[in-house]
């Protein structure tokens, strides 16, 4: 009697050690979400409002978590996959069918579906079960799925070994084509993971992807060190530590190209980026070599920041190292679509597609949103692809060492042509972005001694009233001292508000015509006449007059507006 490589069943158990710190991760990170989504509306004095939408929030993706990814996951050391010599079963298969014969199986292979590992079986012909995704439920009843997220890495390359062994004698295996003699022994778990340890055995320790993240960080911390926000980016500080503006970079301050890409507009501006610094960057480290990598990720934050000229940075300080971090993932998808045949297809493909869908819904994300720099994505993606063409990798380590300081020089001139090619390419500044900066810092005190301004003249009219100076001294310090302050308030507002953008540039303007209108009342001459001063152009001044009338009405409700 010829003996099973099942007899007695194998069992696959439940490990739920990656769920679990999974749930851990979750949860801490809205440990630390939470205090940083409400800080801002308690900081601006927003009350419950934020509150309520914060809380809400977490509690959506703690509950779709709990209820969509936890509670369907088997008990720890519960069967999840049972081998028979006749059946292969697992509650876990989608569908109603849960047990399937080996001798209905025509192959099985890994698949990824939605980012998660299943075991496909391929059911054969005779069944006659159509071949294609039903409609409503999306699954194929001929391509049944189980997914493999509970068991461990060891057990789920032991499960597909498993499986083979069971097909083998009928000439079947774990396969991506038809069966074949020489494809019958791949497991392409084991596959994947020996060419992961390959790539991490020519690069242990990626230094260069730790060390931009540790300049990124430092760049940040240092900022906060010295009085910015950790949540919000201050636009003139950015701009001061180099942020990227047309204006300054059409002036002759090119460095703005590549600091600004280590400058971030608060906490949560960084945490995005560096996410997919620390996601993408080690693999690409490892496939492109240190040197080769950070060249990737310095001309595709370059080449962001250029295209960024045409768009946000016309009117706006843009800042930020999402150009680079697009640039990099263009990178790892143009250099593995290169060598995809000869890649472990369990590499390649959920690499790529994984990355696409994540790659398009930024872009889409980033049409939505005015706050976003989408030209530096597009820039950055653009260019790191391109880069990524031209240098070698490390899968064919002859080819590498032979062309990589050659492809490296051509990359680097060829980009820095392309770079002053770009910045010449630039449309004139639409704002100067600079003295906006300027402008919107300086103004809010300009504002304060407006007030400052008109407060002395309320008190001289009380001193007047009261009896203690005369008329004729009130008259004589308007010209000496009231128009003066005001004309030297109008000169600094003239070089200011017209800089001043949208709201604050109305009520700018509006504070320079009512302090135009005062120094020029202030300043004209008097007549006495019975001892009591009189203007001495009556029309003019009943003019002034409305004039004042009219912007102290607009002003009011410009700030009630402002404080709304």
């Amino acid at each position: 009697m010829t003996s099973s490589p099942f007899d007695p069943p194998l069992t696959f158990s439940a490990d739920l050690k990656q769920p679990r710190r999974l749930r851990w991760w979750l949860y801490g990170s809205l440990t630390i979400g939470i205090p940083i989504g409400l800080a801002p509306g308690l900081q601006s004095g927003g009350g419950m409002g934020p509150l309520a939408v914060v809380l809400g929030v977490f509690l959506l993706v703690v509950l779709a978590f709990e209820g969509l990814v936890m509670r369907k996951l088997p008990k720890q050391g519960s069967p999840v996959f049972t081998l028979t010599p006749d059946v292969i079963e697992s509650p876990y298969f989608l569908g109603d069918t849960k047990r399937f014969r080996w001798a209905d199986i025509d192959s099985a292979e890994v698949s990824n579906a939605n980012g998660a590992q299943m075991l496909q079986l391929r059911l054969r012909a005779h069944l006659g079960l159509p071949d294609r995704r039903d409609f409503i439920h999306g699954r194929n009843p001929s391509r049944p799925l189980a997914g493999l997220h509970a068991l461990s890495t060891p057990n789920q390359e032991a499960l597909l070994d498993a499986i083979a062994s069971r097909l083998r004698p009928t000439g079947m295996a774990l396969l991506d084509g038809p069966p074949t003699a020489a494809r019958a022994e791949a497991n392409p778990l084991r596959e994947a993971r020996e060419w992961q340890e390959r790539l991490e055995a020519l690069a242990p320790r990626t230094w260069v992807t730790w060390s931009l993240l540790g300049i990124n960080v430092l760049v940040w911390m240092a900022m906060v060190a010295l009085g910015a926000s950790a949540l919000r980016g201050d636009p003139a500080l950015l701009y001061a530590w180099g942020g990227n503006a047309t204006s300054a970079v059409q002036a002759g301050e090119w460095w703005r190209l590549l600091t600004a890409t280590f400058l971030h507009a608060g906490l949560i501006h960084l945490a995005f980026n560096m996410l997919g610094l620390y996601s993408i960057g080690a693999l690409l480290e490892r496939i492109y070599g240190h040197t080769q990598f950070l060249l990737i990720y310095l001309v595709s934050g370059l080449a962001g920041s250029v295209a960024s000229l045409q768009f946000s940075a016309q009117t706006k300080v843009s800042v930020g190292a999402s150009g680079a971090v697009f640039g990099i993932a263009g990178a790892l998808i143009v250099g593995v679509y290169q060598h995809r045949h000869a890649l472990p297809k369990h590499f390649s493909r959920p690499l790529i597609s994984g990355m696409l869908p994540f790659l398009g819904y930024s872009l889409l994300m980033g049409l939505a949103q005015a706050n976003i720099d989408n030209g530096a994505h597009v820039g950055g993606l653009v260019a790191g692809a391109l880069v990524a063409w031209a240098l070698p990798e490390r899968f064919d380590l002859d080819r590498y060492q032979k062309l990589r300081l050659s492809r490296s020089a051509l990359v680097v001139v060829g980009s820095a042509l392309m770079l002053f090619w770009g910045v010449g390419q630039t449309a004139p500044a639409v704002v100067n972005v600079g003295a906006q900066v300027r402008a919107m810092n300086d103004f809010p005190a300009m504002a304060s001694e407006f007030d400052a301004a008109m407060l002395a003249l309320r008190q001289e009219a009380e001193e007047v009233k009261a009896g203690r100076i005369t008329q004729l001294q009130a008259d004589e310090a308007s010209r000496k001292i009231h128009a003066p302050r005001f004309a030297e308030l109008v000169g600094r507002m003239e070089t200011t508000v017209p800089y001043l953008p949208g709201r604050t540039g109305e009520l700018g303007r509006e504070l320079l015509n009512i302090s135009r209108a005062f120094q020029e009342t202030l300043a004209m001459e008097s007549d006495i006449v019975k001892g009591q001063p009189l203007p001495a152009n009556p029309a003019r001044s009943a003019e002034l007059a409305r004039q004042i009338r009219a912007s102290a009405d607009r002003l009011a409700q410009l700030r009630a507006a402002s404080t709304k």
